[in-house]
């Protein structure tokens, strides 16, 4: 009965308790008002009055929660008081007053709880007992005399019909329960069941991440030696077709793996941007090189233009917008008839960048238009030689900018083909500081820096140097294929940047950045940046909560890498001032 008691007070409590008590104070005064004027009723009227008024003045006393109680208690005592007053001065125990005993005996048990009502029968059977024995004994006025059978049978009643709801209430109860139970083993099954698919997607991410690991490393070293491997057959047009068509090839099937991982972890929420400063000028060129190859082969023309009211340095996630608008141009180019043209424009609406790639191939389904337009997250399909729904590469550049905080749209023509759209807001950038960036990045190419390069692969030991000559030909490059070799190079030498493998076989290189983050150690503040394969964000959270300043992602990207270079010595050139 407890238990009926807290599941149907429990309602009754998402009211406000105050208002509650004094509810049930008025309704008890209206009734005690309600018999005053009732004809058949006699005439107890200062009794009456007496109670009413205590009704009214515990009504205004009841202003606060830490009262209620208090209150409640005096309420009923009040009340139990009153009703034993009629009953004397009445009939005795037979008086008709008698029943609001089991009124109140009702009202404790939804508002106190069982034990309470059992004290409170316990009460009653005493006080009744006295009554009887006062009534026995001529005390008070009575208009029947009493007998042992109707006395009997006025406690009887009282009791039975106090029983009799109490067990109503108790099967409803039990039946209660037992729904409860029923519905408490589906919930656990379906958290079991919930538990199971979460456990299922971790894993899935985890294998997901681990392929795309080991298909990033070999891919960056194909990636990285490709342009050794042109120079060797500079002379040989046919051979260096081939190298282009495994450069082509690799940088697709990387697309691929990044589209795969990226979804991943778009779905999982897990993904976040790394804004910085990018060179819109140079990234467009370099997106355009890619596509040259492609644009010959299949007799098509690419024109990229950007308008003079978009500054030369924007604050981007610069490998997200890179993604985006190669993913837009792969179907483009996949749609494009031969001999047609395509065009990217990059212009500023207000404070968004509004880009646009357009092509002429047989434009997307309406469907595909409405849920780009309404925002609708676009899912995966295949592609069997006609456009039939979204792809991957079109669902990621939809979660991208979302991301952004941006939208993006389509325009398709049967005839002029389609317009891909897509803008987000901006963060300002002064174009004295995009001037001081291209005059500080011009500066940094030359200047001697002194490179740590820490990795167990090989090949990225001969990679990553060589990418870093070629943009930063002053530059001196020491490496090591073990964290102990590096803790030796690291002790005897002064590095500007160290750039760290995540996972070596010795010692990780989140631990050996912290070694080197210790106090009074010479490398404390140097740049220390991860080298990993990794798209995981756990991990990069690992990265700089070990004290890294940057995460580099593989296949190497020079870019990043000088930027990283420049913000450090931008901050660093603050904290000395």
């Amino acid at each position: 009965m407890n238990t009926i008691w807290s599941r149907l007070f429990v309602r009754i409590k998402s009211f406000d308790p105050v208002v509650l008590v004094r509810i049930y104070l008025l309704l008890f005064a209206g009734m005690t008002l309600l018999f005053e004027f009732l004809p058949f009723s006699p005439n107890q009227g200062l009794e009456r009055w007496i109670m009413v008024g205590l009704f009214v003045v515990l009504f205004f006393l009841t202003h606060s929660e830490r009262h209620v109680h208090q209150v409640l208690y005096a309420a009923l005592f009040a009340a139990f008081v009153f009703i034993m007053t009629m009953i004397a001065t009445t009939t005795g125990i037979s008086s008709v007053d008698a029943v609001w005993l089991m009124v109140m005996g009702l009202t404790i048990l939804f508002l106190i709880g069982i034990r309470a009502v059992l004290i409170w029968v316990v009460i009653v059977e005493i006080v009744l007992a006295v009554t009887y024995q006062l009534s026995l004994n001529g005390i008070g006025p009575s208009l029947i005399t009493p007998s042992p059978l109707l006395t009997a049978y006025v406690v009887s009643s009282y009791l039975v019909a106090l029983a009799s709801i109490m067990l109503v209430l108790s099967l409803y109860d039990l039946q209660k329960r037992s729904r409860v139970k029923t519905l408490d083993e589906g919930n656990r099954l379906l958290e079991e069941d919930y538990k199971s698919l979460v456990k299922s997607q971790r894993h899935k991410e985890e294998f997901v991440a681990a392929i795309g690991h080991e298909l990033r490393t070999p891919m960056s070293a194909i990636l990285g030696l490709n342009p050794l491997l042109r120079e060797a057959v500079a002379h040989q047009p046919e051979w260096q077709a081939a190298v282009d068509h495994i450069r082509r090839s690799t940088q697709q099937l990387l697309g691929v793996v990044n589209n795969v991982l990226d979804h991943s972890q778009l779905q999982a929420s897990r993904l976040f941007l790394m804004p910085s400063l990018v060179n819109v000028t140079d990234l467009m060129e370099e997106i355009q090189d890619e596509f040259r190859d492609r644009m010959v082969s299949n007799k098509l023309t690419l024109d990229c233009s950007i308008h003079l009211n978009v500054p030369k340095f924007l604050w981007l996630d610069r490998a997200r917008f890179r993604q985006i608008l190669v993913n837009l141009l792969d179907n483009a180019v996949k749609h494009s008839p031969m001999g047609s043209d395509m065009r990217v424009f990059l212009s500023l609406n207000g404070s968004n960048l509004h880009v646009e790639v357009h092509d002429r191939g047989p434009g997307l389904p309406k469907e595909v238009g409405e849920k780009l337009a309404q925002g609708t997250p676009l899912l995966p399909s295949l592609d069997h030689g006609h456009l039939t729904g979204a792809g991957l590469g079109l669902s990621i550049c939809q979660a991208l900018v979302k991301l952004h905080q941006g939208r993006m749209w389509a325009e398709a023509r049967e005839v002029q083909g389609t317009c891909m759209a897509f803008e987000w807001p901006l963060v300002d950038t002064p174009r004295s500081t995009a001037t001081q960036v291209q005059s500080d990045w011009v500066k940094l190419k030359q200047r001697p820096l002194q490179f740590l390069v820490v990795d167990d692969e090989p090949v990225n030991l001969v990679v990553v140097p060589m990418q870093i000559f070629k943009h930063m030909p002053n530059a001196e490059v020491q490496t090591a294929n073990l964290s102990s070799v590096a803790m030796n190079k690291l002790t005897n030498n002064q590095f500007d940047v160290v750039i760290l493998d995540m996972f070596m076989p010795d010692m990780s290189g989140q631990e050996l950045t912290q070694w080197m983050r210790q106090s009074g150690h010479p490398h404390e503040r140097t740049l220390v940046l991860a080298l990993t394969a990794s798209s995981n964000p756990d991990d990069w959270r690992a990265c700089f909560q070990a004290g890294m300043n940057g995460v580099l992602v593989k296949p190497f990207d020079i870019n990043e890498l000088l930027n990283a270079i420049h913000s450090h010595n931008t901050r660093t050139t603050r904290k000395e001032a």
